[in-house]
């Protein structure tokens, strides 16, 4: 289940800026917000499966199981084309085609949460829950808060970095509610990771001040990107040597065939 979890966070990493390319979203925060709202509903079942012991699929499930919908998305881009989606909506407040998916995902993801919650509720309290969910959110904010108050427009040339240092941090955060699930441990309210985004907002804050953030935006978030992925790596990694001392199983090794 562990491994599930995190290879089906991968595949929302992967779908998300897949989309965001289809849908012409381009290189602005409206990317990352694309790839923000399915991992919502992803992380938070998580939760439920803790507390429940119950698997459940959301209605927004943008993992295995929402490939089928993500399809839609890209057989609609192949047959109108990718202008499609950047054309506007006189009866809509003038919003693009794109922006008013979005819109409707997040209004979705408004509707369905709620019952979610109050499922968790039965288990424990909604404040409880809410601590548990403050790393989740806070790396969210984080991320959107430097984008917005970048002073160089960082996200310009660097958009897919934002996507891979919340995706990998994303995909840890999962596995760890699984890991803890498995093994019936209380949940962490943070993980050390929470150190990159530490700084990124106390750089972006020190741009503010000062006119010009102390590290370079555009080196920073390629580090967390690549930090992200490397942490990443190192829990699967021992997510794997663990399973395999336990079953008495060699992951990471190849007999040769015996003659």
């Amino acid at each position: 289940m562990i491994l599930d979890h995190n290879f089906d966070s991968m595949i929302i990493l992967l779908q998300g800026t897949s989309m965001t390319t289809a849908m012409q979203f381009g290189n602005t925060i409206f990317s990352v917000i694309l790839y923000i709202i399915p991992s919502v509903p992803f992380y938070i079942i998580a939760h439920e499966e803790y507390y429940t012991h119950e698997m459940n699929l959301p209605v927004i499930n943008a993992a295995s199981e929402g490939t089928i919908s993500v399809a839609v998305v890209f057989a609609a881009t192949a047959y109108y084309g990718c202008d499609m989606w950047v054309q506007k909506l006189p009866w809509f407040f003038n919003y693009q085609i794109n922006q008013f998916v979005m819109l409707m995902f997040i209004t979705s993801l408004i509707i369905i949460m709620p019952a979610v919650f109050l499922k968790i509720k039965k288990f424990t309290s909604i404040t409880s829950l809410l601590k548990q969910l403050r790393y989740f959110f806070l790396f969210n904010i984080v991320i959107l808060y430097s984008i917005i108050f970048s002073q160089s427009n960082v996200i310009q040339n660097h958009v897919r970095a934002y996507m891979y240092t919340v995706g990998f941090t994303m995909s840890k955060a999962v596995g760890v509610v699984a890991l803890n699930h498995v093994s019936n441990q209380k949940l962490p309210e943070y993980q050390n990771s929470i150190y990159i985004y530490v700084i990124i907002f106390l750089n972006t804050i020190s741009g503010q001040i000062l006119g010009q953030t102390i590290i370079n935006e555009g080196f920073l978030i390629q580090f967390a990107a690549t930090a992200s992925f490397l942490i990443h790596i190192h829990f699967l990694y021992n997510v794997a040597r663990q399973i395999s001392e336990a079953l008495n199983i060699k992951i990471f090794q190849i007999n040769s065939i015996n003659k």
